[in-house]
């Protein structure tokens, strides 16, 4: 736009992932390692502990659904600044046992893969690799419509998009997908197709040799 440069001539090419390393991977032996039931509800989010990553709406949001999901468990993989005070926070809220902070793990896909929701509640973002990656993984995904994420997610198609800042948005959207494991299905079988189609290493390279 400052340049005056023809959009004709300009071409998106978007992350590309590697759908072999992020290929469906059955999550029942990590659970079982994380120390979840078999009847857990797994709602999990990767991402640094800071203000962007929006976790502490999803603390929240986490009452409502714990009401009417008594065995769900929030997971957080990653660590950061905000640590301590979301810790604090879920502990005022008396959500200990439904919380888990993973800090920085190596297994990362691997506990993505236990996961029944994937959610990111971001206040901004670019493209975020990690809902490329939950999407390659095949796991439903709630997420804020901020910036990049909905280029990759296209709202009740494959993912459910919501708006940032808003807990109770969450809390639809995630008892939504609890309570329907249709939906969940759906979505998490779109997300790994929309990610083979458009967001592949193989797509990103046709692009670039176009």
């Amino acid at each position: 736009e400052k340049r005056g440069i023809d959009p004709k001539k300009i071409q998106t090419i978007h992350y590309g992932v590697d759908l072999e390393k992020y290929n469906l991977v059955n999550g029942k032996d990590k659970r079982a390692e994380l120390g979840f039931a078999k009847d857990d509800f797994i709602v999990g989010t990767v991402a640094r502990l800071n203000v962007q990553k929006g976790h502490t709406y999803l603390i929240d949001a986490a009452p409502q659904i714990v009401e009417k999901f008594p065995k769900v468990k929030f997971v957080f993989v990653g660590d950061g600044p905000l640590r301590n005070q979301l810790e604090q926070k879920v502990t005022s809220l008396n959500l200990k046992d439904h919380f888990h902070f993973l800090g920085f793990r190596e297994d990362v896909t691997e506990i993505v893969n236990t996961f029944d929701v994937f959610t990111l509640p971001s206040l901004f973002e670019g493209l975020p690799n990690v809902i490329l990656e939950a999407m390659a993984c095949a796991r439903p995904i709630v997420a804020t419509a901020v910036d990049g994420t909905p280029e990759a997610i296209i709202d009740s198609e494959s993912g459910l998009l919501v708006p940032p800042e808003n807990p109770d948005s969450l809390v639809e959207s995630l008892t939504q997908l609890l309570s329907n494991e249709e939906l969940r299905h759906k979505l998490a079988k779109n997300a790994r197709k929309r990610v083979e189609d458009h967001f592949s290493n193989e797509q990103q390279l046709r692009k670039f040799n176009e």
